[in-house]
């Protein structure tokens, strides 16, 4: 009986710890994609397009293919890349935009990057803008960009 007791008290102390852990780690810890160091561009007013670049790891296992984007000021967003064609830079969409598992994929100007189309508003340098990534293994990654100056090549300060 005393052997059964002490067992008892020893799970409880054990599941305790666990379940204290638990509630210690951040939610994002246990995600296997994050989309870190967002930021974008200002824009001109009227202007309808614009870009959001940043890093975006795939902790996982398994690769994982970009599902959609939703971004609270522009009507769609789409993954492109700045390619050369006959001398001209030319952009085009990437489908289906995967990250491999275990690495990091840059966006960055002048490379791939996530095309902000049909913009309600210009942006600003010194606001953000929010973004929601979906990938194919179900995660929907949440992340606020930072809008630097016109012209900016580099995460803003």
């Amino acid at each position: 009986m005393y052997n059964h007791l002490f067992r008892m008290k020893l799970v409880m102390r054990y599941f305790v710890f666990f379940v204290s852990v638990l509630f210690l780690v951040p939610l994002e810890a246990w995600a296997d994609i994050e989309f870190r160091h967002a930021w974008s561009r200002a824009t001109a007013p009227g202007m309808p397009m614009g870009a959001v670049y940043g890093h975006i790891e795939n902790k996982g296992d398994e690769d994982v293919t970009l599902i959609s984007i939703e971004v609270d000021s522009a009507r769609m967003a789409e993954v492109h890349e700045s390619i050369e064609i006959d001398g001209m830079m030319r952009m085009r969409e990437i489908v289906p935009f995967t990250i491999p598992a275990g690495e990091i994929v840059i966006l960055k100007p002048a490379g791939r990057h996530i095309m902000l189309m049909g913009l309600s508003r210009a942006l600003v340098q010194g606001q953000s803008i929010e973004l929601s990534v979906t990938f194919s293994n179900g995660e929907k990654v949440q992340t606020s960009a930072v809008i630097g100056g016109f012209g900016q090549m580099s995460l803003p300060n």
